[in-house]
């Protein structure tokens, strides 16, 4: 995972090393060779000067909900969000169980990695971003922060308290705290309500857990996001 983070060519957002990437680069250049340039228009993603990118139109008054909607357009949570609950091929955990959660845990997958990527993104100039876009949006929407005018440490501090609240209703939605403390002392409970067994629901709130714990770790571990200097205080 860690060779492939480093060989990820910016254009694409692939590795080199994926099998689709010739495919990608490919139509990326034909992409690129039939738009007409005008101010609006995405930036060239191969001009380092311009890579932040800009948005085609300008987010106004109260159009606060297009930053996520986009976040939600261009990302891939919801295939993350359905391999937690297939930890291998032959584990058949049955929807029904979480289905209710996937809103929540969409957003923390999303958010989670905004806010764990913005370090990187800032040092690199990149503005293209939810945290940008939104914030943006709220200004536009004469929303005050802390300080006065609304501002990224606003923004951040906001979704912040969003993500953390979307990850303690999934907590209570798969009833962890309740796995957990049965786990602990022991007790399995072999059937529960509607006759449904309850080591179903001990796999679905465990593998929840792993993920949530271990899609923080891997965001700080890894070299892509520059957050080195956070390990010292958290390992």
């Amino acid at each position: 995972m860690e060779k492939r983070l480093l060989t990820v060519d910016p254009r694409v957002g692939a590795s080199t090393l994926d099998m689709g990437y010739q495919r990608l680069l490919a139509q990326q250049h034909h992409s690129q060779m039939s738009l007409p340039s005008s101010k609006g228009a995405r930036i060239n993603p191969k001009r380092e000067e311009n890579k932040q990118g800009t948005l085609p139109v300008p987010l106004k008054g109260d159009a606060v909900s297009f930053p996520r909607y986009l976040r939600q357009k261009t990302g891939v949570s919801e295939p993350y969000a359905a391999a937690i609950f297939k930890a291998n091929r032959g584990q058949q955990l049955p929807l029904t169980r979480f289905i209710h959660v996937l809103p929540d845990l969409t957003y923390h997958i999303e958010v989670m990695n905004d806010l764990l990527s913005f370090h990187k993104e800032e040092m690199e100039g990149e503005s293209f971003n939810m945290i940008h876009l939104r914030t943006q949006a709220l200004r536009s929407a004469s929303r005050k922060g802390s300080q006065g005018g609304w501002t990224l440490m606003d923004t951040f501090n906001l979704l912040c308290d969003e993500v953390r609240e979307a990850t303690f209703r999934i907590d209570a939605m798969l009833r962890l705290g309740e796995v957990e403390k049965r786990l602990a002392s022991g007790e399995r409970q072999r059937h529960g309500e509607e006759g449904v067994c309850m080591t179903v629901d001990e796999a679905i709130a465990k593998q929840w857990r792993g993920f949530r714990d271990g899609y923080i770790s891997w965001h700080l571990e890894s070299r892509r996001y520059k957050l080195d200097f956070l390990k010292a205080e958290y390992c």
